[in-house]
């Protein structure tokens, strides 16, 4: 593992306190199983929880504990990749967005998925919440309305969707594309 992880296991070790029932020998022990469970993470996802840890205690953290820092820094470590907009909306998803996608193109196939949950171009994520526009928000909830229930996740109509797929399609030289009026 490299210098980076190790420093950041060390800083971790130097400031968190040993539990009360734990003596130096447990601490020891302690330290070399939650190493080799780090190897069991990416690397930038096991620095981040490393460096997370004292926000929340300032005990040496158990396996468990360990774990639990590192499963939700890794579902949430796709924030970083992605272009943002404006509002801090990612054109990748993430957290139950992103499991959310995964169901969708594991039921309705991935030419699906990608029609209707294409980042940028149909749509836009947060960690809970889907941006899209009116058509979209209609057909999601038509189609897949018990994978949104079940993930737990939102989704909105934004008009600035809108303009993604135009820009999309102006920028490729896809053709004209006026979007759709709405009747009154």
């Amino acid at each position: 593992m490299s210098d980076a992880l190790e420093s950041a296991f060390n800083e971790l070790c130097a400031v968190c306190r040993p539990r009360p029932d734990q003596d130096e020998g447990m601490m020891e022990a302690g330290a070399r199983r939650l190493w080799r469970v780090l190897g069991e993470y990416a690397e930038p996802v096991a620095i981040a929880a490393l460096n997370d840890w004292p926000r929340n205690s300032e005990w040496f953290p158990t396996e468990k504990e360990l774990r639990n820092v590192l499963d939700y820094v890794k579902l949430n470590n796709d924030k970083a990749s992605g272009e943002k907009d404006t509002k801090g909306r990612s054109d990748k998803p993430f957290g139950m967005t992103k499991h959310f996608w995964e169901a969708v193109a594991r039921i309705k196939g991935e030419a699906y998925a990608r029609s209707w949950l294409r980042g940028g171009v149909t749509c836009m994520f947060t960690e809970r919440y889907v941006y899209v526009n009116q058509v979209g928000h209609d057909r999601l909830w038509r189609d897949v309305s018990n994978l949104i229930n079940e993930y737990g996740v939102a989704i909105v109509v934004d008009d600035d969707i809108a303009k993604l797929l135009v820009d999309y399609i102006e920028r490729n030289g896809i053709g004209k594309y006026e979007p759709k009026r709405r009747r009154a």
